[in-house]
């Protein structure tokens, strides 16, 4: 047979089991430690994950829309926030795109 759902791929993930913070913190000033190279990786990982939320074929418009948002935020800012030169306000929105 063919596998036509993640389940069939072992893919599945159970997030209505998984706990779920109280409260985040996104303070882009945490970041001024970490070097380009990591933001880097970390940036294309959430841009992926973005790109996958978006490409769901389930139906849902607020996912969809946070989805396209991250893609957005962090097409314009990601390049900036990994530059030597530390750019707060790049980081800060490249921050609120892997929200």
């Amino acid at each position: 047979t063919i596998p036509i759902e993640f389940s069939d791929l072992g893919l599945a993930r159970f997030a209505h089991d998984a706990p779920r913070p109280d409260l985040v913190i996104a303070d882009p000033t945490a970041l001024d430690q970490v070097d380009g190279a990591s933001l880097a990786r970390s940036g294309m990982e959430t841009l992926v994950h973005a790109v996958e939320a978006f490409a769901n074929p389930g139906y849902h418009p607020p996912a969809d829309a946070l989805a396209l948002d991250a893609v957005r935020r962090l097409a314009i800012w990601l390049p900036a926030a990994v530059r030597p030169r530390l750019d707060r306000e790049a980081r800060r929105e490249a921050l609120a795109g892997a929200l």
